[in-house]
């Protein structure tokens, strides 16, 4: 999870200088491993019929899970929600560990860049909602902590 933040950091860093922040890349769509059983669907192409690229699908699928993964941070309230909170993260690492498998398992230097880049404010809006969740969580109810940092622990390093 380090690397992953500390490569999201570094795009965002870079984007940000070269780009202004704005993105040519279509919208996420599909769903997320909490809403599909435990599998993300990433959109199969835009409305003209262009295939998408490993990296744009790669893209696809990290931002549903990380996604999916704040909404459940941002909605434990109680036992149950932190029970589900956590099988969300379990969730959402499996299907982002098999995605990084079909990839390749090279998600490095340029690999990563390719697949961040295009689409880094939006993961940092991801990794953001996933901050303010765990703040949150420590705030009002620390007792759930131990229980979700266990599953975070788990997600699949960027490297």
């Amino acid at each position: 999870m380090r690397r992953y933040i500390a490569t999201v950091i570094t795009a965002a860093a870079i984007g940000l200088a070269g780009c202004g922040g704005k993105t040519d890349e279509p919208e996420t769509g599909g769903g997320t491993s909490a809403e599909s059983g435990g599998q993300a669907e990433a959109p199969k192409s835009s409305s003209a019929g262009i295939a998408l690229t490993k990296e744009q699908k790669m893209a696809n699928i990290y931002l549903a899970e990380l996604t999916a993964i704040g909404d459940a941070l941002t909605n434990v309230t109680d036992d149950a929600s932190a029970q589900k909170a956590a099988q969300a993260i379990a969730s959402a690492s499996q299907t982002m560990e098999a995605a990084k498998a079909e990839f390749g398992d090279d998600m490095t230097g340029p690999q990563a860049m390719a697949i961040f880049m295009p689409r880094q404010q939006e993961f940092i809006a991801a990794q953001q909602k996933i901050s303010s969740g765990m703040s949150q969580i420590a705030m009002t109810h620390p007792e759930f902590l131990q229980m979700i940092s266990a599953e975070l622990k788990n997600m699949p390093a960027m490297n």
